[in-house]
């Protein structure tokens, strides 16, 4: 499942934001990037054209779209390095972050306009896999993830993996 968000339907409809985003994350290899992009071609939606994109790892990516600087990715990344306003939103942003979507945040001229909620689909092994791991003498399955802590509780409980550490990057050593 997908949820696409415009907070500026004058700027831009969810549609097209959609395929924006689709058309500058197919140039990422990250596995959110092609669950974006598999829902744009699902929609059938249209190639958008926009300038070179830039990948800053761990973060998300940036180009030029029409006359606007576009940015996408996380929200510490728009938030911290582009210091994009978040507090317009909270209450949309935390009912997808309830539902557990993986957010992907969407920025224009360091404007907020929009959020695509991705849905996480477990492969059917994953709990049969954790069990086996368990059942040979692993005492404890640890899951590392740059995912929000609501996030990694929902899927470590799904699963059954022990302890979680949530949000972790690469620049972060604890």
């Amino acid at each position: 499942m997908t949820d696409v968000i415009s907070f500026n339907d004058r700027l831009v409809q969810a549609k097209r934001l959609l395929a924006i985003a689709a058309s500058v994350e197919e140039h990422s290899n990250h596995p959110l990037a092609h669950a974006v992009v598999a829902a744009a071609e699902h929609h059938e939606l249209p190639h958008i054209p926009h300038g070179e994109v830039e990948y800053v790892i761990a973060h998300g990516l940036l180009c030029a779209l029409e006359d606007h600087q576009m940015v996408i990715g996380s929200r510490h990344f728009l938030d911290c390095h582009y210091d994009i306003d978040f507090s317009p939103y909270e209450d949309e942003i935390s009912e997808l972050e309830a539902k557990g979507r993986h957010l992907l945040f969407i920025g224009f001229d360091d404007q907020l306009v929009g959020m695509i909620g991705l849905q996480d689909h477990l492969r059917d092994e994953a709990s049969e896999v954790i069990a086996q791991l368990k059942a040979s003498g692993i005492r404890q399955v640890v899951l590392l993830t740059g995912d929000r802590a609501e996030k990694a509780c929902q899927l470590a409980e799904r699963v059954g993996i022990d302890r979680y550490v949530a949000e972790a990057t690469p620049e972060r050593q604890s």
